[in-house]
């Protein structure tokens, strides 16, 4: 039958074609759904096939390896994906692990089941070489990853073993001249191969120069050579002679890794006339093991006076004599690259520019055509910059050449030096025959540099040079300069917000509309004027809200302007729809943004046009995000995230990456609102690794904070203060305190949350910081108003509920002199009242008019008084704890309707504790009794039942009696 095998390591993907053939049904097309990444047609295909009773067992179980397939296929999709949870692309990996071991065991004589541990072996590779990288990526749960790794890979050998054994064994009965026997025996020596090659990427894992990465090579090496015995001839054995290198390379063994290379490339060359396929894959060997092999001598270099990089060399030239078409091949751009930098180390300089500048100039013409040759082309141009800086004064340098090198170092985004590299061209270039070809690019080149390191002053005059002087040679590159020189005096307007820039913008927009009239950029124009006026609306968001519908209603009209034929048309679209989001028509936004895609999907609108592709790319990226905030506001955050999904990666260009910050901030303020929480805190969390700078991440971290906080309150442990509700409050202050970091200015009310928050935690010295932060910012706003005022009296109350916070941080951490000074000082505010204050507070009793006289001077807060009457117990002076019994006295006379309430009860117990502690510290026997006499009062009364601290009570009592007695009372 025929199956889709794919390799998890990329040497070995030529292997991974199917093996055998068979009918075309509902199982392969379902296979087909999966490979064109359609995975939830094909979940529906493979579960129909399993719920189908008219088929048989072996046809239904052949939907359940579908599902193993599929889940497969999904987690490979993802594995190289950095955005992903590592753990979650774990889950994975085992669940497809366990699909394809459900299938193995339920159904041990299914046809399949050679191909289903093919599959899992492959999958377990791609496993192990995942849990490889997350190794080095988090160096705590390294061993974890080891040792799942170390089991994924011996899993892997112990399954290809398995299925070529089993193969093997049916070769036994069957025809050597038969097709079948030839399509199982290709597929057991791939078993084989596998077995052999999975020991050289479990090496991977260890230490280099360790004994396990020894041990393990080794073992590699043994199994590699037992296998080229038997497959000399084939393209397997050519492959295990590439791996067979690499393993030496790997133990540092110089000689038998260049033999082993050498081998590899040993077989001749296939016809490319007549045999098309083995040409491919030979060649595509033959230039891996090159590439390798360059790339192997130039690291050994000199070594035991042994030129290695002069061996590469020479097996270079017969590279180039067997394979001539090797620039158009796979892998041989690389192997070249290789060799270029073994001439350049050698000091060839001549000899490296030559080859790196052919295989620029190879790329560059294979640019529409070849993946790979965008790529190519920066590599080569950076090798030769890396060339001219290292040899360029012993060179001749056309100019040409010396473009390749200033492109280069502007792809490296060395804007400076790039600079200088297009004046080095220009200064090369001569007569009048090269200005189109080098001087006039050149400066385009040095605008467009300034343009992308934000130089914009010193872009506008690059460009005002080029269409003052140029422009009767090139007139529609003058054009261009004059465009581009718009646009940099629009960057630095907005830069620097200075009106004289704005003048310049003005008149660098104007004089490009009057003298280009017809340039193709004309109609541009409008376009950007349009993105200004939203800029503008959006600057003046503070300045009333008819100005800003003025610059909206403008912005609207220039980008209505751009026409069907601008490659900015649809980007003008887009923004027509932002436009409707902020001015909160979302249904119209959302409508606006179905016909930009509308447009571009539509066949009679498809362009070849790299500049229009790229900006459509971005318009659909400011439908995407603008789209899911339309959800946002209309309090739809499921279809948030559903349009926010994949966004990352179909809008992966340079141009659009801009936008994942508020993509991010988007997915996280959903999932807080769909209490997903711990899938929000991943994102946010993310966003704190890759976006630190962004404020917007500081958003997040203060959603998740908040979310966090809501998830305490409604946590089923919340009255008990358990281990849920701790967690969620823990985060919430964690999250609050990293969002506080990047303000340049906290609040008042923002130190008196978090402090509240670490306060009911019980961490106690973070509690204290914030709150007394909190208390200088609001006493500052005290001494800023005049009178008694509303806003003066909420000041007044915030600061009692912090005092109270503080009197307990206090107490807790043993500072009962510092709670003393807060309350003293927030009891009695006038300075000069403190002290007769304090003397009356000692009487044990006085009279109504003394008690009068005492209410006016002081503030008669509970939580105060009671606060400092908990200071002055631990404190135990003796002076002191008499205060502290007036105050409790105080408010338990004062205040008779809080009678035998929850408050009440908590300052009476508190009086007896001072009562207690006063009689045993100063041994004053009518102090215990006060204790004795109340509480006898108190049960001949049974109030104390409902109390809720009618315990407490009796412990006190207790303690009174055993200490009369101890006084002979």
């Amino acid at each position: 039958m025929k199956r889709t095998i794919a390799v998890g390591f990329v040497f070995l993907l030529a292997l991974a074609a199917a093996a055998s053939a068979a009918r075309k049904d509902d199982f392969e097309f379902a296979q087909g759904l999966v490979e064109f990444k359609y995975y939830d047609l094909a979940q529906e295909q493979f579960e129909a096939i399993i719920r189908d009773t008219s088929r048989s067992n072996e046809d239904r179980a052949n939907g359940e390896l579908g599902l193993a397939l599929l889940k497969k296929a999904k987690v490979l999709d993802i594995r190289n994906d950095p955005k992903q949870n590592p753990d979650d692309i774990l889950k994975g990996f085992e669940d497809a692990e366990a699909g394809f071991t459900q299938f193995l065991s339920s159904y041990p004589t299914h046809p399949r089941q050679t191909d289903a541990k093919f599959e899992i072996g492959i999958m377990l590779q791609s496993k192990g070489s995942f849990l490889s990288d997350q190794k080095e990526k988090d160096p705590g749960r390294a061993e974890e990853f080891r040792k799942k790794a170390e089991d994924a890979y011996d899993s892997a050998t112990d399954l290809f073993k398995g299925a070529a054994d089993s193969m093997e064994k049916k070769l036994e009965d069957l025809d050597p001249e038969s097709d079948r026997f030839r399509d199982l025996d290709w597929d057991a020596r791939r078993a084989r191969f596998f077995e052999a090659a999975t020991h050289y990427n479990k090496g991977q894992l260890y230490t280099p120069g360790g004994a396990e990465r020894q041990g393990t090579m080794e073992r590699a090496i043994e199994k590699l050579t037992k296998f080229v015995w038997e497959n000399e001839e084939n393209i397997l054995g050519g492959y295990a002679y590439f791996y067979l290198g690499l393993a030496c390379q790997d133990l540092e063994q110089p000689d038998e890794a260049m033999e082993w290379f050498s081998t590899a490339f040993g077989y001749p060359v296939p016809d490319p006339k007549t045999d098309t396929g083995n040409y491919l894959k030979w060649s595509d060997l033959y230039l891996q093991a090159y590439w390798k092999l360059f790339e192997y001598c130039d690291q050994l270099g000199v070594k035991d006076g042994r030129d290695f990089r002069d061996e590469a060399a020479k097996k270079a030239v017969e590279m180039l004599q067997r394979l001539p078409d090797v620039l158009s091949r796979n892998y041989g751009h690389r192997a070249l690259l290789a060799y270029a930098r073994i001439l350049k180390n050698m000091g060839d300089a001549k000899g490296a520019l030559e080859r790196a500048t052919e295989i620029s100039t190879k790329a560059e013409s294979l640019m529409s055509t070849e993946t790979w040759a965008p790529g190519t082309n920066y590599l080569a141009n950076a090798l030769i910059n890396e060339i001219i800086s290292e040899h360029g004064g012993s060179l001749s340098l056309p100019p040409d050449v010396l473009m390749k090198a200033a492109l280069g170092r502007k792809t490296s985004r060395e804007w400076n030096d790039a600079v200088r590299s297009f004046q080095q061209v220009i200064a090369a270039a001569e007569g009048d025959a090269q200005l189109k070809q080098f001087t006039i690019p050149s400066w385009m080149q040095i605008g467009d540099c300034y343009l992308r390191a934000e130089k914009y002053l010193e872009a506008y005059y690059a460009f005002d040079h080029i269409e003052a002087t140029f422009r009767k040679i090139d007139e529609a590159e003058a054009g261009n300069a004059a465009y581009y020189r718009y646009r940099a005096a629009t960057g630095q307007f907005a830069v620097t917000q200075d009106p004289w820039f704005e003048e310049l913008k003005k008149k660098a927009r104007s004089r490009f509309a009057e003298q280009y009239p017809k340039h193709p950029k004309s109609i541009d124009l409008q376009y950007f004027e349009g993105a200004d006026y939203i800029d503008d609306a959006d600057t003046a968001r503070g300045s009333g809200a008819e100005k800003v519908a003025e610059f909206y209603k403008l912005a609207m009209e220039r980008l209505a302007g751009v026409q069907k034929t601008s490659i900015l048309h649809e980007k003008a679209l887009a923004r027509i729809g932002e436009v409707l989001f902020k001015t909160e028509d979302y249904r119209k936004a959302l409508s606006t943004f179905d016909s930009v895609r509308k447009f571009i999907d539509n066949p009679e609108n498809v362009t070849t046009d790299p500049e229009r592709k790229a900006n459509r790319q971005q318009s659909l990226a400011i439908c995407t995000y603008y789209s899911a905030m339309c959800h946002s506001r209309m309090k739809e955050p499921s279809k948030v995230l559903d349009i926010l999904k994949g966004f990352e990666k179909t809008y992966a260009d340079e141009n659009t990456r801009s936008w994942f910050p508020l993509v991010a901030l988007a997915r996280v303020l959903a999932l807080v609102e769909l209490k997903k929480l711990e899938e929000g805190e991943q994102e946010a969390l993310r966003m704190r690794s890759e976006y630190a700078e962004w404020s917007g991440t500081a958003s997040a971290l203060y959603a998740v904070g908040n979310a966090f906080r809501r998830a305490a309150d409604e946590a089923p442990d919340k009255a008990d203060r358990g281990p849920i509700w701790q967690a969620a409050l823990k985060k919430a202050a964690d999250y609050m305190a990293e969002y506080m970091k990047s303000k340049e200015r906290v609040t008042a009310e923002e130190w008196e949350t978090i402090g509240g928050w670490y306060y009911l935690l019980k961490e106690w010295a973070l509690a204290e910081l914030a709150l007394t932060k909190a208390l200088e910012i609001y006493n500052q706003r005290l001494d800023a108003i005049a009178g008694e005022t509303p806003e003066k009296k909420e000041i007044v109350k915030k600061e009692d509920g912090i005092s109270v916070m503080l009197s307990e941080i206090y107490i807790s951490q043993g500072k009962f002199a510092d709670a003393k000074n807060v309350f003293e000082r927030l009891l009695i505010p006038d300075a000069g009242a403190r002290a007769r204050v304090m003397e009356i507070l000692k009487m044990s009793e006085f009279p109504q008019a003394v008690l009068e006289e005492l209410m006016k001077k002081i503030r008669a807060v509970p939580s105060i008084m009671y606060g400092l009457a908990q200071a002055y117990l631990k404190l135990m002076q003796q002076e002191d704890m008499v205060r502290g019994m007036t105050l409790i006295k105080i408010l338990l006379k004062v205040d008779r309707s809080r009678m035998y309430t929850a408050d009440w009860w908590k300052w009476q117990l508190l009086l007896h504790e001072i009562w207690l502690n006063y009689g045993m510290a100063f041994r004053d026997p009518q102090a215990l009794k006060n204790v004795v006499e109340q509480y006898k009062s108190f049960s001949s009364l049974g109030v104390l039942k409902n109390s809720g601290l009618e315990k407490e009570f009796a412990a006190v009592n207790e303690k009174a009696q055993t200490e009369l007695r101890n006084l002979g009372r």
